[in-house]
């Protein structure tokens, strides 16, 4: 599995750091704004000082609209991606959509510029104060018209601000423990006895239910755990199209995968149903290591060489997160 650091964009919170996208109306509205408290002084001729005072004008408005524009370079750019996360953003806004989004703004930049140096010209030459104001007025509807072209593409980045800020930060870096197994098989009450602090219920775009995300600190660095309700706990064939979606961005996280069994059937499934989906996980994940764990082993201990622990008590839970501890000493060799 490709690690982290071979990419470029190395800041997992890049999502939830994305910055207030504008729209053409609010953008035109503050540079028109700026625009017309610009004073010049200290210039005896006329028309030169008219010839100043409209450049700095349109150099206002300029600088106003490529500010805002300037956003889309604080926009992780596809390619430098984890690929957990790069199939994150597919998941959520479609790849194909947001590349053209940013495509079409950084054309607008470029658009905006040259137009500027054109007028900043044509104004310096121009031979009256008539010819000087239409020349600012044609600027600044040429300019308009732009971002009017971009708004889609504006609108676009609101909307995917809004939903990919909500992503769960997990670090690809950090070995990553995923939980799978039936509903009720005590998942998320595994992933908070073990966990050094309180996990958090995080929204994937992906699931009706939260995923629980929590962390085990120790000498080396921290181990994720996520417990994945609603993904992991189904026959592929059952899934949605958007859960295999969802299964992919997982492969590339999962450094660990732990079924978790309930030999009580207490959870509603039969043990052959629940091993029936530990096949089938493992034939999606050749290449995961799976741990295959038994819970509510103060219930029910079967004569099988799989770790039995309880959730509920803490038995054997020690041992298991000493396991887990090896597995981690192990790829790091």
């Amino acid at each position: 599995m490709p690690t982290f650091m071979n990419f470029l964009f190395l800041d997992h919170r890049m999502f939830e750091k994305l910055p207030h996208v504008a729209t053409s109306e609010e953008i035109v509205d503050q540079a028109f704004k700026r625009a017309s408290k610009i004073t010049v002084k200290g210039i005896k001729d006329p028309l030169k000082r008219y010839k100043s005072l409209n450049i700095a004008k349109i150099t206002a408005v300029r600088d106003i609209i490529l500010k805002n524009l300037s956003i889309v370079d604080k926009w992780p750019y596809v390619n430098r991606i984890h690929p957990f996360y790069r199939e994150l953003l597919d998941i959520v806004v479609g790849i194909s959509p947001y590349k053209k989004a940013l495509s079409e703004i950084n054309w607008a930049r470029g658009k905006i510029e040259g137009l500027w140096e054109k007028y900043k010209n044509r104004i310096k030459g121009a031979e009256s104060e008539k010819e000087i104001y239409s020349l600012r007025r044609e600027f600044y509807g040429r300019v308009a018209s732009i971002l009017d072209e971009i708004e889609d593409s504006l609108l676009f980045l609101i909307n995917a601000r809004e939903k990919l800020r909500k992503l769960p930060s997990v670090n690809p870096d950090d070995f990553c423990v995923v939980l799978a197994g039936y509903p009720n098989v005590g998942k998320s009450m595994l992933v908070r006895r073990i966990s050094t602090a309180e996990p958090e219920i995080a929204s994937y775009p992906f699931t009706t239910k939260g995923i629980i995300v929590g962390h085990m600190d120790y000498n080396g660095g921290r181990i994720v755990i996520v417990d994945t309700p609603g993904i992991l706990d189904r026959p592929p064939e059952k899934m949605k199209d958007m859960e295999k979606q969802a299964l992919l961005a997982l492969r590339h996280l999962a450094d660990l995968i732990i079924f978790l069994l309930d030999p009580t059937e207490q959870c509603g499934y039969s043990l052959e149903t629940q091993e029936s989906l530990l096949k089938s996980l493992k034939k999606m994940f050749p290449d995961k290591e799976f741990l295959v764990v038994e819970n509510k082993a103060d219930v029910v201990e079967r004569p099988t060489n799989n770790i039995k622990i309880s959730a509920l008590t803490g038995k054997n839970v020690d041992y298991l997160v000493d396991v887990i501890l090896r597995k981690v000493r192990e790829k790091k060799k």
